[in-house]
């Protein structure tokens, strides 16, 4: 197992106990309390892990009663990729179904009813990450707890596009080869997907996340020379922009008005440009293209060459063995 990509389980059992035992470890103790008959549990679940952030597919195949009490020392967005379930959590409730998906927060009692043929996905994100991003974003620490709105309607255009981003990385954590098994970048997608659920689903914070301070331009032209003095290195949006002095947001607006890109996207076109300069400079025989990629903080070579061949015309190989 990778550095990065850790944590992963597959489960199969019928066992009450097991399966309590199982989830208790991945998530918090809780009563379990199956309503079939002397039947047990049909359970089937997978996970891995990320850092702060976990994402697991679970399905309990019967009618369950969950009662985990406060979660505490983490948040837990419940997405049903089938059936209903029905969420307590202090005095709000809600039927949790493909529409809507629950979002629960560490500060309150829950109590769930899972139904039979109920599979969901779920996203742990621990309260310290959360808490961090929501630092980042607002430019302060928050002075109360941070809740969430319980329900999140899966059909908004802002909902779908977290929704694409987490089933991106379900996917991606388990190819072999993936991009999250370089720590740093599992670490940065892990805090992008964290900073959006913050952007996405209303709560105690939204009126502080949602106005952008706008940052003088001279923030953008600072992130740009970190990022060309550490173009090797992993550079994540929140710490280019802890380095610079602003919040995440604010750099991701300068960038939008003073360069019409993202800082993803322009230390992505930075790299393609300082590759093909080093590849059409090398010796063949001297260098590697994955030498080059690699001093370039270019981790997942497919894509680089995917990205190259389309802004080139040609593969790096190709550029590196023509003269």
């Amino acid at each position: 197992m990778s550095e990065a990509v850790r944590g992963r389980l597959e489960l199969a059992t019928r066992d009450v106990d097991v399966a309590r035992a199982s989830v208790g470890e991945l998530f918090c103790p809780h009563r379990l309390e199956p309503r079939s008959d002397g039947r047990g549990v049909d359970l089937t679940l997978k996970s891995v892990r990320l850092g702060g952030l976990a994402i697991v597919e679970l399905d309990y195949g019967v009618t369950v009663d969950i009662l985990p009490g406060e979660l505490s020392t983490f948040y837990l967005v419940q997405i049903p990729l089938r059936g209903t379930a029905r969420i307590e959590q202090g005095r709000d409730e809600l039927v949790s179904d493909l529409s809507t998906a629950s979002v629960l927060s560490p500060v309150d009692p829950i109590r769930m009813t899972w139904r039979a043929d109920n599979p969901q996905l779920l996203v742990y994100v621990d309260r310290a990450l959360l808490e961090s991003e929501l630092t980042r974003l607002v430019g302060r620490r928050a002075g109360r707890p941070l809740v969430f709105d319980l329900g999140m309607p899966t059909r908004t255009p802002q909902v779908r596009s977290w929704l694409r981003a987490v089933r991106f990385l379900w996917h991606e954590a388990g190819d072999e080869g993936s991009i999250l098994e370089q720590r740093a970048t599992a670490d940065a997608f892990s805090r992008a997907l964290t900073a959006q659920l913050l952007e996405t689903q209303p709560h105690t914070f939204t009126d502080a996340v949602r106005p952008v301070r706008l940052a003088p331009p001279s923030v953008a032209r600072r992130a740009v020379d970190h990022i060309e003095a550490h173009l090797g290195e992993p550079l994540a949006v929140g710490d280019i922009a802890d380095e610079v002095g602003t919040s995440t947001r604010a750099l991701q607006e300068a960038f939008r008005r003073e360069f019409d890109t993202t800082p993803v996207a322009f230390v992505r076109e930075l790299r393609l440009t300082r590759a093909h300069e080093m590849l059409r400079r090398a010796e063949p025989g001297t260098t590697t293209v994955t030498e080059v990629a690699m001093g370039l903080g270019i981790t997942h070579l497919g894509r680089f060459s995917v990205h190259y061949n389309g802004r080139y015309g040609e593969s790096p190989s190709a550029t590196l063995w023509r003269r």
